[in-house]
């Protein structure tokens, strides 16, 4: 009996092997015959991943330092980064597709699970990402190389395997600021659930207190990079001064709001980079720029706190920003010959989502899956939160992770219901008559 289980597990795993480099081949193939050309818009990237590895300015610098790790490793050069990018989307989306076909009963969904995430990254989401020197794609790839390993090892509950899952953490984190929130959310979630169920406690535990740790780092690296001043003032030029109940209620905090009033620029509306950079160069101004540094982020999450009705309402009503918002300035139109949609089909339906996490709280109750998937979206749409009201330009591409995280979600639990509905199917074929 044990003999041809082993069997059946290693026939399994050969085929699973097998599908993995073959879906590498054609994701591949089909990636690499894309257009090449790097689309840079800042070149500050560049400029920072010149920096010494022992100079502090690159580990506080106006950017996350993952991004500018990558580019050094490139040697800086255009062409060399896309080849990375592209190289590195596939791997860790197959990766992702291992780990979770991993946890796993049926074959045949298993085998299902790697072909569509061998998909992802020909989806415009994912590969449109790849030629902009940015730090969109190796954000996105770095969430599937870290999803997969947390997957795997807190299903383990090994505390030896948080020195591999530490690091990786640390850089996953540092390609956004954003991901520090998100990581954050969802490891306090699962904490929360391995104190209620009492499993693997202690692994959970400790990787609380890691991701905390990360999430002060972070936050100071913020600080001393001054990360947060630009997206405030985008928020405030945007979203306070237009509305003067809202301008006053910060007068009445302290913030220099009132020298707006009598400055040489109307500001209502503009952004930080508007009239050349005005608002940093003026000394007019100073004063509201030290206040941005200083207390700005404090007194701003104060007024979200306190203004509920306007902190929902500004998310609602901006909502198709954050979820259909076009990105074409960035990742390009999409090709003629995905025209069929093959690449795109299984990645593009994150309008459905939010109905499948539904289907998918249903049979908890019944089936008594995983509520990592629900965690998980809960920890994105926090993340999308926190992402909207931290700056106003740009909202679109800040949240664009959303979009492919609900669909990811989406997939996480069909696929969990497809492999315990069959798996319960061939259990009750298999009882006698």
């Amino acid at each position: 009996m044990n003999r041809g289980l082993d069997l059946a597990l290693g026939t399994r795993l050969r085929r699973e092997r097998l599908l993995l480099f073959l879906c590498a081949i054609v994701a591949t193939v089909v990636l690499f015959g894309l257009a090449d050309e790097p689309r840079s818009f800042s070149d500050n990237y560049i400029l920072m991943a010149k920096r010494s590895l022992f100079d502090l300015k690159l580990y506080t610098a106006d950017r996350p330092a993952t991004t500018f790790l990558l580019y050094k490793l490139c040697g800086y050069e255009p062409h060399r980064i896309v080849f990375a990018q592209r190289l590195l989307s596939i791997l860790a989306w197959l990766w992702l597709g291992f780990a979770v076909s991993r946890g796993l009963r049926r074959e045949a969904v298993c085998l299902t699970t790697i072909c569509l995430f061998a998909l992802a990254p020909l989806s415009p989401q994912v590969a449109g990402w790849t030629t902009v020197l940015l730090s969109e794609s190796l954000s996105l790839s770095l969430f599937a190389i870290w999803l997969g390993a947390y997957i795997i090892i807190s299903a383990s509950g090994n505390l030896r395997w948080l020195a591999l899952l530490a690091p990786l953490t640390l850089l996953f984190s540092f390609t956004r600021d954003t991901w520090s929130y998100f990581l954050l959310f969802f490891v306090v979630l699962r904490l929360l659930q391995a104190l209620v169920m009492r499993r693997s406690r202690t692994f959970h535990l400790v990787y609380f207190a890691v991701v905390l740790g990360i999430f002060l780092l972070q936050a100071l690296s913020a600080q001393m990079g001054k990360r947060t001043r630009f997206p405030l003032h985008n928020v405030v030029l945007q979203r306070i001064l237009p509305d003067k109940a809202r301008t006053d209620w910060f007068i009445q905090t302290g913030a220099p709001l009132g020298l707006f009033k009598d400055a040489p620029h109307d500001w209502s509306g503009e952004w930080a980079s508007s009239h050349k950079f005005a608002l940093l160069i003026d000394p007019h101004y100073q004063p509201f720029v030290r206040w941005s540094v200083e207390d700005g982020k404090a007194v701003y999450a104060l007024f979200l706190l306190t203004h509920p009705g306007y902190t929902l309402h500004t998310v609602l009503r901006d909502s198709d920003s954050i979820l259909a918002g076009s990105l074409k300035d960035y990742v390009g139109e999409t090709p003629e010959h995905w025209a069929l949609g093959l690449a795109t089909l299984p990645w593009e339906l994150g309008g459905l989502a939010l109905a499948t996490i539904c289907v998918f709280v249903l049979a908890l109750i019944r089936q008594r899956l995983p509520l990592a998937p629900l965690f998980l979206c809960l920890a994105l749409l926090g993340t999308a939160f926190v992402a909207y009201h931290g700056d106003a330009m740009e909202v679109t591409r800040h949240c664009h992770f959303l979009r492919l995280g609900l669909t990811l979600v989406a997939w996480l639990c069909l696929l969990q219901l497809a492999d315990v509905l069959q798996f319960r199917g061939k259990s009750e074929s298999a009882e006698p008559k």
